[in-house]
């Protein structure tokens, strides 16, 4: 699957462990500021393939964006890690501030991680994962409080795109369903674990009304028909997942060795 949850989580942890406090003298400012450089310049590249949740670290312009559950997708995402992990291995050989040197190495072992974490599972696993919680999360991330009213429009806009209802847009539902149809005709891939999967059943339909109520909540207008279309694909997925899906999980959750990257 695309840049995976665990990879925006990753970069959550990066973040807070490479941008300290502001303060102090103007010699370390000067050093945290290129190190944030560094970073922001990492956040936009990547975002663009996470956009539900980068957008809520800073990346601009992914409010409307919506990940893509396709193989010419992520192989369009591993392509971008291997150019930024080049690009950051060329500034770290570069710099000469040791403190920006050690960020860099951060920036440098995130990404090597998540190509290794690539290359395993899509040459391991099944490609399972819960398109309804990606639909919660991204739609939530822009139906809060905290975030500026401004940006609570794009929130349909993201809807419509997730169903298909936008022009050009395959519904996420479909793109994840037709990617497993496909990796189903393999030998060898693990499923997943059938307590996930059971999981996520369960939690679909709480999901669907939590996303209708923040749409009132919120008072946005013209979701009826997106709401609707969403709340259909997700019953013909569900159906899809316990027909195709639950026969093929494993009873373990542990991944065996040759699943697990190296740290």
């Amino acid at each position: 699957m695309v840049i995976k949850t665990r990879l925006a989580m990753i970069f959550i942890l990066v973040c807070v462990v490479i941008i300290p406090m502001g303060g102090g003298a103007a010699s370390e400012r000067n050093w945290v500021k290129t190190s944030d450089a560094h970073t922001q310049f990492l956040l936009d590249h990547v975002g663009q393939f996470g956009p539900e949740s980068f957008g809520s670290l800073g990346a601009e312009g992914l409010d409307e964006m919506v990940s893509q559950l396709t193989d010419q997708f992520d192989k369009k995402a591993l392509r971008a890690l291997y150019e930024l992990l080049a690009e950051m291995e060329a500034r770290e050989k570069e710099e000469k501030h040791p403190a920006v040197r050690q960020d860099l190495e951060i920036l440098i072992d995130f990404l090597k991680d998540n190509i290794e974490e690539f290359s395993l599972t899509d040459r391991l696993l099944l490609p399972y994962g819960d398109p309804v919680e990606l639909i919660f999360r991204g739609l939530s991330a822009l139906l809060d409080d905290q975030v500026d009213e401004s940006r609570r429009p794009a929130a349909l806009v993201r809807l419509r795109r997730y169903t298909g209802l936008e022009p050009g847009w395959t519904p996420i539902m479909k793109q994840s369903e037709e990617r497993l149809r496909e990796s189903l005709k393999k030998t060898g891939l693990l499923g997943p674990f059938r307590g996930e999967v059971e999981l996520d059943l369960k939690l679909a339909p709480r999901y669907i009304a939590g996303i209708a109520a923040l749409f009132e909540k919120y008072k946005l207008t013209g979701g009826a028909e997106a709401l609707a279309a969403l709340e259909k694909q997700v019953n013909a997925w569900e159906a899809f997942v316990r027909q195709e899906i639950l026969p093929r999980s494993r009873n373990d959750h542990r991944l065996p060795p040759s699943c697990t990257a190296s740290s």
